[in-house]
């Protein structure tokens, strides 16, 4: 019998700017996890897809995210996240974040 199993083995959080199509649009705070998806077929747990979500707030609601565009996060340790949101509320500055189709699902 075959199952599925998820772990969370990537946290990151902190401070970041965002671009949009190379032009700085502002600061935001970050929430990003990195989830391995692994099949486990009797003894074995072999890894899977991973995914990568996460949780956007703009600062002072100073600008809004539009749904479904790409944009670039630079965290506070220099690595990338190219997303985009799937849901949020601009009236909080609250969103959330998945990779855009096609690019990847590491963190550069």
């Amino acid at each position: 019998m075959t199952r599925k199993e998820k772990e969370i083995i990537k946290h990151f959080s902190g401070i970041g700017n965002v671009f949009k199509q190379d032009q700085l649009i502002g600061q935001v705070e970050y929430e990003i996890i990195v989830i391995q998806d692994y099949i486990l077929s009797g003894k074995d747990r072999i890894p899977s897809l991973k995914e990568i979500s996460g949780t956007i707030q703009v600062s002072e609601n100073s600008f809004s995210i539009e749904l479904g565009i790409e944009y670039l996060l630079i965290l506070n340790d220099g690595r990338e996240w190219k997303f985009w949101a799937k849901s949020g509320n601009p009236i909080v500055g609250i969103y959330e974040c998945v990779n855009p189709p096609g690019s990847g699902i590491d963190l550069r």
